[in-house]
C-alpha cells in the first residue's frame, strides 16, 4: 500500500483538480466515484466541477454527494449546422474562463459532448488531460479527445482497439460508487427486509413473512418506455408467486404513464394511489390475491382498512402474491443491489460496472437509439464474460421478459455461477486506480510548473543583473 502513496508524497503543494461532467448518469457517477477516491488519497485535494447548461443530472447528483453545485458550460450538440462553429467558439472560452479562474494541475472528462469544451480549453492552456471512458465502444468524444489526452482510463480491453494511442490507455474499469461495491458483502435477507419493510424492519413483527426472491427492473436514470411496457405486461402473470418483490424503477419521465396503467385493476375497480415516505422506495404496492393490478398503498394506511374490502387481504399473511414497489427513481441503489437476485436493466455503462461490483446476474436490455450502439457492445461483453444475458431491444415483449426472468429465478445453480461471473469480472479498485494516475499527472505539472517558473526567475535575475 505504501508505493500505492508515491505520487502523493511528491506533490509541492495540495493538487487542484477540475472535472467535466453532465449530462447523463453514465458521466455524472463515475466522477463523483473518482472524487470520492481523490480526497480519500488527499483530503487537501481542492475540487471543481463543470456541468452542462441547462444542468441535468449532475445538478442534482453533485450537491447530494458533498461537492456543491456545478459551474456551467454550453454544451453544443454535435449538429453540424452553420451555428456550431459559433456554439463550439463560445462554450471553449466560457470553460477557458473557469480554468483561469480555478488554475487546475489536471482536467478529467467523463465523456459526452458536455464535457468537450473543457478538455479543449484544458489542451488550449497546456493542462494535462485525463479521460474516463466506461464503454465498451468508446464514444465520439472521447475517440476524438483521445488525441490530445495524456492519460485515457477504459472500462473494458475491447475499448483500446476503437481509441488512437493505445500506449496511453490503461484498462482501470469503470469508477463506482463504494456503498455499491459494498453491495456483495451485505446480508441479502437483511437487504431484502430493509428494501421491502424499511429501515425499521426489526421493529416490526414481519419476521413470519420474509421475502423470497427479488427482481429489480431499471430503465437507467432517465427510465426505458420499452422495459415498462413489458413488465406491465408481465404483471399479471408475476402477481401469483407468493414471496416475489419487484422494484420497478420507471424513470421520472414515464412514473405518471406507468401509473395509470396500473390505476384500473381486471374487475374494473380502481387501485389506491397513497404515498409511504417512510419506505426507503418511496411506495409500496402490494397485490390482491392475484387477480388484479398492484394499487400504490401505504403500510399504515393499509393496516386502518384491512379486512374492510374482501378484495384487499393482508399483504402480511403469505397468501397475497407477489408485492411490487413503483418508483420514479431509486437513490438506495447499493440496498437495492445488495438485495436483488435478478435485475433487468439498460446496459448502460454505470449499470455494466454496478452490477459486475455488486455481483448480481443481470438480463440487459440494450437501448437502441444510444450514439454509436455502445449499449449493445456493453452487453455484448456483459455477455461474453457470463455475468449476464443479453435481449435485443426489439425483442423484447412480456413473453420473453417472463421467461427470463423466471428462468433465472428457479434455476440457482445458473445465478450463481453469473454472480461469480461478475464478480470476477469486477474491477472495485477503478476509482482509486484513476485518483492515482491523476496524482501522478498532478506531480509532473506541478513540476514543470516549478521548471518554468524557475527559468522565469534566472531571466529576470539576468536582466537586473546588467
Amino acid at each position: 500500500m505504501a508505493a500505492s502513496h508515491g505520487p502523493q508524497a511528491r506533490l509541492m503543494r495540495p493538487p487542484r483538480v477540475l472535472v467535466a461532467a453532465g449530462g447523463t448518469g453514465g458521466h455524472v457517477y463515475p466522477a463523483v466515484a473518482v472524487a470520492d477516491a481523490l480526497v480519500a488519497r488527499r483530503k487537501d485535494v481542492k475540487m471543481a466541477f463543470v456541468g452542462a447548461d441547462p444542468p441535468r443530472e449532475e445538478a442534482r447528483a453533485m450537491p447530494k454527494a458533498g461537492y456543491g453545485v456545478p459551474w456551467t458550460v454550453p454544451a453544443p450538440r454535435m449538429k453540424l449546422d452553420w451555428t456550431f462553429p459559433w456554439r463550439a467558439t463560445r462554450a471553449v472560452v466560457l470553460a477557458t474562463r473557469h480554468l483561469v479562474r480555478f488554475r487546475p494541475d489536471v482536467v478529467v472528462g467523463t465523456g459526452g459532448y458536455v464535457a468537450a469544451p473543457t478538455c479543449v480549453a484544458a489542451a488550449l492552456l497546456r493542462v494535462p488531460l485525463l479521460l474516463v471512458e466506461p464503454n465498451a465502444r468508446p464514444g465520439k468524444t472521447n475517440r476524438w479527445l483521445a488525441r490530445i489526452a495524456e492519460r485515457t482510463c477504459v472500462a473494458f480491453p475491447e475499448a483500446m482497439q476503437h481509441l488512437p494511442s493505445p500506449l496511453a490507455v490503461l484498462v482501470t474499469g469503470t469508477p463506482t460508487r463504494t456503498s455499491v461495491q459494498n453491495a456483495n458483502r451485505t446480508d441479502k435477507t437483511g437487504a431484502k427486509m430493509e428494501l421491502v419493510y424499511g429501515g425499521k424492519w426489526k421493529e416490526m413483527e414481519v419476521e413470519s413473512d420474509r421475502p423470497g426472491q427479488v427482481v429489480c427492473a431499471f430503465g437507467g436514470s432517465l427510465g426505458a418506455a420499452r422495459i415498462n411496457q413489458a413488465v406491465v405486461d408481465a404483471l399479471p402473470g408475476w402477481l401469483n408467486r407468493n414471496g416475489l418483490f419487484l422494484l420497478w424503477q420507471t424513470g421520472p419521465n414515464h412514473y405518471q404513464d406507468v401509473l395509470q396503467q396500473l390505476q384500473v385493476d381486471q374487475s374494473g375497480h380502481p387501485s389506491e394511489v397513497a404515498d409511504e415516505p417512510e419506505h426507503p422506495c418511496g411506495f409500496l404496492a402490494f397485490a390482491r390475491d392475484g387477480q388484479s393490478l398492484p394499487g400504490l398503498r401505504s403500510e399504515g394506511r393499509h393496516q386502518e382498512e384491512r379486512g374492510t374490502d374482501p378484495r384487499q387481504p393482508d399483504p402480511h399473511d403469505g397468501t397475497g402474491g407477489a408485492k411490487v414497489a413503483v418508483v420514479p427513481f431509486v437513490d438506495r441503489m447499493d440496498l437495492a443491489y445488495a438485495a436483488a437476485d435478478v435485475v433487468v436493466a439498460r446496459a448502460g455503462a454505470i449499470t455494466c460496472a454496478e452490477l459486475l461490483a455488486a455481483g448480481v446476474p443481470s438480463i440487459l436490455v440494450p437501448a437502441p437509439n444510444v450514439a454509436e450502439d455502445h449499449q449493445t457492445f456493453n452487453a455484448q461483453a456483459m455477455e461474453s464474460s457470463g455475468a449476464s444475458i443479453m435481449v435485443k431491444d426489439g425483442d423484447l415483449d412480456s413473453g420473453v421478459l417472463k421467461g427470463a426472468v423466471m428462468g433465472l429465478l428457479e434455476d440457482r445453480a445458473k445465478r450463481e455461477e453469473m454472480a461469480r461471473a461478475a464478480l470476477k469480472a469486477a474491477r472495485p479498485d477503478a476509482a482509486d486506480a484513476v485518483a492515482r494516475e491523476i496524482l501522478l499527472l498532478a506531480v509532473i505539472q506541478q513540476k514543470k510548473q516549478e521548471r518554468r517558473w524557475g527559468w522565469l526567475k534566472g531571466m529576470r535575475k539576468m536582466v537586473l543583473q546588467r
